[in-house]
């Protein structure tokens, strides 16, 4: 696996969450159209967080940050209720309903598991630590604990699956930046090796990959579909 999927995935998260952020509050959309049930951001979201590369490297920051489980998202999609989708236009067996499922529903359309249970922050694994040294463990046993029972930190976001909402804002701009930086480092050692990253390719592709339409009729990719019986493509930009 070529390491360009590190920078490559840290810029489709840069551009989608930046977009939503900067432009988020000019449009006055109701609760039910918001900006995670547009095919932008869920097509970014699973693209980012996936499963199934030789390498969870790539990922695993990302995960952290949207407080998405290993294979949660498999590296093609493999929704659990192909058959409720069979009568979209332009169905195929590599499709997927960007758009046209609530988030709550994009989290569990490809697992047999119903609810992945509750992710614990950072702030989570502080407070367990001081009840159990409260109750008089030492701090080493504890630790332990905690270690043998798989409770560590496993999202950043105070509010799960909502980046944007305003008690999320530190960890969003500190993500961001992270994003930024993870660009940064890959293009100095790109440089350090005698290779150049084609930014301007990158962010293009990009752009299509997130925005572009992929359907045979432009417009029916800006229909908001709540169904498969609707319009496929669903919201793709707000």
């Amino acid at each position: 696996m070529g390491w360009d999927i590190v920078y490559r995935l840290a810029l489709d998260a840069y551009i989608c969450l930046n977009l939503l952020f900067c432009f988020r509050e000019t449009c006055d959309l109701p609760l039910e159209k918001d900006y995670r049930r547009t095919r932008f951001y869920q097509h970014m979201l699973r693209q980012c967080t996936f499963s199934g590369m030789a390498s969870d490297i790539p990922t695993e920051p990302h995960r952290r940050f949207f407080g998405i489980v290993e294979k949660q998202f498999h590296e093609s999609p493999r929704l659990r209720d192909q058959k409720r989708w069979e009568s979209v236009p332009g169905y195929s067996s590599d499709w997927f309903p960007y758009g046209l499922i609530s988030i709550d529903e994009l989290l569990v359309s490809e697992s047999d598991i119903a609810d992945v249970g509750y992710l614990p922050t950072a702030s989570d694994v502080r407070h367990v630590r001081w009840i159990l040294c409260d109750r008089g463990l030492p701090v080493e046993l504890a630790i332990s604990v905690m270690e043998a029972a798989d409770y560590r930190q496993k999202r950043r976001l105070n509010i799960p699956h909502d980046p944007l909402h305003p008690e999320n804002r530190d960890q969003l701009l500190s993500y961001l930046e992270y994003c930024w930086r993870l660009m940064l480092n890959c293009d100095i050692m790109a440089k350090s090796i005698g290779m150049k990253i084609p930014w301007r390719h990158e962010i293009s592709s990009s752009l299509v990959d997130l925005i572009g339409c992929q359907c045979d009729e432009e417009w029916k990719c800006f229909t908001y579909a709540t169904d498969a019986g609707s319009e496929a493509g669903g919201w793709i930009f707000i």
